[in-house]
């Protein structure tokens, strides 16, 4: 589950500098390729609903799917602990605001903070359906850390006209491709939250942005797999 730390608005170089104070995780490339090993286990599993998205990932069909997508997800990618995620987390990132249930996952330790690396149960009218968002981990990535003050000044413009009663929230975790994304990497970054609530009269509003937390240094990068800092410095 996601920790979030509640920080002043000016306070974004600083918890950047205190995270990148400790030993990072590691960078990993996904498997790019993942559709073969999906169809593989899905057969092993004599799973007959079950859909292929072209990112690999995998939907499953019917009302007692989710333990089996678990199990489903760990021979995917093993190395992850999976948690339940509370129904604010799931809101806060990105998840559609559906009847579900959802599992996100900890890579050695660290979280997952979206918007892959989750099974999802999606409950509408007229079906249920669970969707396993995570690929296999091929190699790790040789990765530096980036400027705690280049991470502040990215956290600074998106502050910069905040009112005085926005709160400003950061976590620290890995980002991951989502279901419909192609697969790409598994990275750490930050995530920052600047919300603003209701004050009965006015509806609240939060906007968030995700900055990477490394700069990627492996020369050896398959083609149409970005690993630099987008516009903005966020990913």
């Amino acid at each position: 589950m996601t920790v979030w730390t509640s920080l002043q608005i000016t306070e974004g170089a600083d918890f950047a500098a205190r995270m990148l104070r400790r030993e990072l995780p590691e960078s990993y490339l996904q498997d790019l390729d993942p559709v073969p090993l999906m169809r593989e286990l899905v057969t092993a599993y004599q799973v007959e609903a079950a859909a292929y998205h072209p990112s690999g990932a995998v939907r499953f069909f019917g009302n007692d799917v989710a333990r089996l997508a678990r199990r489903f997800a760990e021979d995917v990618d093993p190395d992850r602990e999976w948690i339940f995620a509370d129904g604010q987390e799931r809101h806060d990132l990105r998840m559609p605001r559906l009847p579900s249930q959802s599992l996100t996952s900890r890579i050695r330790g660290t979280p997952v903070l979206g918007p892959g690396g989750r099974i999802t149960t999606f409950t509408v009218p007229g079906r249920t359906f669970t969707d396993v968002s995570v690929r296999r981990r091929d190699r790790p990535v040789a990765s530096r850390p980036r400027k705690a003050n280049d991470i502040g000044s990215t956290v600074a413009t998106m502050t910069a006209d905040a009112p005085p009663d926005a709160r400003l929230r950061g976590a620290f975790g890995y980002t991951e491709p989502s279901f419909y994304e192609r697969p790409g990497l598994v990275r750490p970054v930050f995530a920052f939250l600047l919300e603003r609530p209701s004050d009965g009269e006015t509806p609240g509003w939060r906007v968030g942005i995700t900055v990477p937390a490394t700069e990627i240094t492996d020369g050896d990068l398959p083609p149409g797999v970005d690993g630099g800092v987008g516009a903005g410095g966020c990913v």
